[in-house]
């Protein structure tokens, strides 16, 4: 590839979009801002200080997206729910070989690209890689730092906790209409559809004491775990003390919305979201957790805060790894496997001030 990539930030004007806009100029790389409002575009090349090239995309236009992508070869796709709008994208992606980054974290866009877009894309030249955010992008690279390759795997899952999250505006549109698509967990070999929350362990966390309840929160590094390992069984968790499990378990009988009623709302909703000094705050815990078929178990855990700035990190880091790449992998990929880099990993670590911890103490001592 040249070393001047052409490349389109697709979303740009959202929350998370605006930080990796920051984080882009940061690293000194030229790009183009779309979107599909052209006063928020305009006030946002404002807000930058920096004079880039503006796209008017509506990305519920297959021809505006064709258009796009003649002056594309790397996009990042910041627009959800992918749900509902990811596939009329990767129709027009898959067509040309564009280095195309999302930051989704929707099971069903995912395993639905990962089934019907790898063959296209290696034959277009295209490389899709999907989930480039704070949560599935930091699990898929601490597998990729403890698993043994060839081994074959009885569990391989993800444990989170967060003290506190205030969601940007498209995130929570994303978590309102979960429950109109399948979830996934792999038990026994078999990619299984479960409800949210409907898979519980009991736990002992040496970083957190005071939860005991791990619940089942569908993110894709399920998927990733399953198409990168051999492995039996493969979740992604929620950490909570056990009464705040009871209470969310109470919250699945309570019934949910269509969507035409979630769109109007989400709509009508103007999200304020915290600036970095009190993204600073909301601290997170990650813990990959691997058990070998004779019960050998080994664990991971990544400390930190601020996730919205880690994902603008993360994908800014990307593009400037991939502007160097003489050559790419093409298909549809999960973050590590494309990158396949631990000291990108490393820097990561570094400019966002993570704590890596091996050999964490996480066991589970009952599956509910």
């Amino acid at each position: 590839m040249r070393k001047n990539k052409r490349i389109t930030l697709l979303g740009a004007t959202g929350y998370t979009g605006n930080l990796i806009a920051q984080k882009l100029i940061s690293r000194e790389l030229k790009f183009t801002l779309a979107g599909r409002n052209s006063s928020k575009l305009s006030d946002l090349r404002d807000k930058l200080r920096i004079d880039l090239p503006v796209k008017v995309v509506d990305v519920e236009n297959p021809s505006q997206i064709i258009r796009m992508l003649e002056n594309t070869e790397i996009l990042i796709n910041c627009v959800g729910p992918y749900n509902l709008l990811g596939q009329i994208i990767l129709a027009k992606v898959t067509e040309k070989p564009v280095v195309y980054f999302d930051i989704s974290g929707e099971q069903e866009f995912v395993k639905n690209s990962f089934e019907k877009n790898h063959q296209q894309a290696i034959k277009t030249g295209a490389s899709i890689v999907h989930s480039f955010a704070f949560e599935s992008c930091l699990a898929d690279f601490l597998a990729q730092r403890i698993i043994k390759k060839g081994q074959e795997y009885k569990d391989i899952s993800s444990f989170y906790f967060f003290n506190k999250t205030r969601p940007s505006s498209g995130t929570r549109l994303t978590m309102e209409i979960s429950h109109l698509y399948p979830a996934y967990i792999y038990e026994n070999s078999k990619m299984v559809n479960v409800r949210t929350f409907s898979r519980s362990k009991d736990v002992e966390f040496s970083e957190l004491p005071g939860l005991t309840k791990a619940l089942f929160l569908p993110y894709p590094e399920v998927l990733f775990f399953t198409k990168n390992y051999k492995v039996k069984n493969a979740g992604s968790y929620l950490l909570m003390e056990k009464n705040e499990a009871k209470f969310a378990l109470a919250g699945l009988n309570i019934p949910k919305k269509p969507l035409k009623e979630i769109l109007k709302r989400s709509n009508k909703r103007n999200t304020v979201l915290p600036e970095k000094e009190k993204r600073a705050l909301q601290r997170f815990i990650l813990c990959v957790k691997t058990i070998l078929m004779d019960n050998t178990q080994k664990s991971i855990t990544l400390k930190g805060a601020d996730m919205y700035g880690i994902t603008a990190s993360l994908v800014s880091k990307a593009i400037e790894y991939v502007v160097k790449m003489s050559d790419v992998q093409t298909g549809v990929l999960t973050p590590a496997k494309f990158i396949n880099n631990q000291a990108f990993f490393n820097e990561i670590i570094s400019e966002c001030q993570l704590v890596l911890k091996e050999n964490t103490d996480l066991i589970e001592f009952k599956v509910g």
